[in-house]
């Protein structure tokens, strides 16, 4: 994820208070999530053979790094939908969040 995708999950999230590797986690999870979404969006796209092909990689087991790097790389398309799906879960966090800057969560209201 870059720098500044970072950064701006991590005002959206309020993330601020968090140590280095809480963010880093929380990101990490965030960006699984991500994926995964986009993922099982993009396939239902995609036609009997290239599902199969993309199943037979995914059944490697290879890291979220490598998988990412390679649906970029390989599939057309998939960028756009990971970022339309980066920009829904930012949208969804505002709204329930708020703009995460200055604001109280009411653990009630969770």
């Amino acid at each position: 994820m870059n720098d500044i995708l970072q950064q701006n999950l991590i005002n959206t999230f309020g993330l601020e208070s968090l140590s280095d590797d809480e963010r880093v986690e929380f990101l990490n999870e965030l960006g699984g999530v991500a994926l995964e979404t986009t993922l099982v969006r993009f396939m239902a796209d995609l036609n009997e053979q290239q599902v199969a092909a993309l199943n037979y990689f995914i059944d490697t087991e290879p890291t979220q790094d490598v998988l990412m790097e390679h649906l970029l790389t390989q599939y057309q398309g998939f960028e756009s939908q990971l970022e339309t799906t980066i920009s829904e879960i930012k949208s969804d966090a505002v709204a329930v969040l708020g703009d995460g800057k200055n604001e109280n969560v009411d653990e009630e209201n969770i």
